[in-house]
């Protein structure tokens, strides 16, 4: 199938090149082609050329995601990543594709809209504490964690901060400066002091770190960092959340143990900003929507296939 991998790499390439699609999407989608592969193994089918990647097969794929232990989002999300990929494949002409060879938006699985996933209070209580902090691995994470429990952060536009993004407005109150890398633009949002005393103890670790200068509020921690020119890795900031969280055995109020995953943090900011009557317009603004329908979607339950557990 070397064919199908390039043509996975050509379609990368152009997505990211042209800032089309953020990093981890064009991820989730490459994703998606591994589990249409799997399909073909388990079914005995054998892809040598594009023209074996026919309508029949689609539909053959479709039934096999309906009966895969995902939810229903995910499975949506999914089957619309081999969509974009197969209609770009066709709109560029980079392989010859059967005329039939695509999915129709009507035939996907509706998404599903659920109540939104904050964490409890409880949780939040024993997540936010001096105590539970102080266990994570570096001072580093330690910041990445503030900025994305008190900001609503996405993981990629917080671990993406430059080294310098607070604005100090006339009356002194502090504004946090970053590029929400999903709508591809600059934004800004008002800050507490707690997070910008935090900031600023960031900065001058990073500055005895790299006396020549990082880029980065958050550059990765590790030797091959020399230069300080490399941002936090996402795939470090879940690996050291998912091992800090497994130690703090977090229980909500009844005892019960949950789970946490980032993302959640935006979601518990909105539904804060919600339970002390904030307008929707305000709370658009603070989490940097396009408008009050991306709100409410990006509130909704995250569901991506390849990780259940980030981004939306």
């Amino acid at each position: 199938r070397g064919w199908l991998r390039e043509l996975l790499k050509r379609w990368a390439r152009y997505r990211l090149q042209s800032a089309t699609m953020a990093p981890q999407g064009v991820s989730h989608a490459l994703w998606s082609f591994k589990e249409l592969e799997r399909f073909c193994e388990l079914s005995g089918i054998e892809l040598a050329d594009s023209d074996q990647l026919s309508r029949r097969l689609l539909e053959e794929v479709l039934d096999h995601v309906a009966r895969l232990p995902l939810a229903w989002n995910s499975k949506h999300a999914l089957l619309r990543h081999v969509k974009v990929v197969l209609d770009d494949v066709d709109r560029h002409g980079w392989v010859r594709l059967a005329r039939e060879a695509r999915y129709f938006r009507d035939e996907l699985p509706s998404q599903s809209h659920s109540l939104p996933r904050f964490i409890d209070e409880a949780v939040m209580r024993q997540l936010e504490s001096d105590q539970a902090l102080a266990r994570l691995e570096d001072e580093t994470t330690i910041t990445a964690v503030v900025v994305l429990m008190e900001t609503g952060l996405r993981s990629q536009d917080a671990l993406l901060l430059p080294a310098d993004p607070i604005v100090l407005l006339a009356d002194g109150s502090p504004v946090l400066r970053f590029v929400n890398h999903k709508r591809r633009r600059e934004a800004a949002i008002p800050i507490s002091d707690r997070l910008l005393t935090r900031i600023r103890y960031q900065q001058q670790r990073t500055a005895r770190a790299f006396p020549n200068g990082s880029p980065w509020l958050l550059p990765a921690i590790g030797g091959r960092n020399g230069q300080g020119q490399q941002p936090y890795p996402y795939g470090t900031l879940l690996m050291r959340l998912t091992t800090w969280l497994a130690g703090l055995e977090l229980v909500d109020a009844q005892g019960a143990p949950v789970t946490v995953t980032p993302h959640q943090f935006r979601h518990t900011l909105g539904t804060r900003m919600i339970n002390e009557d904030i307008p929707l317009e305000v709370i658009r603004r603070m989490l940097d929507h396009g408008s009050l329908a991306d709100h409410v979607n990006d509130m909704s339950p995250t569901n991506n296939p390849s990780q259940l557990h980030e981004e939306r």
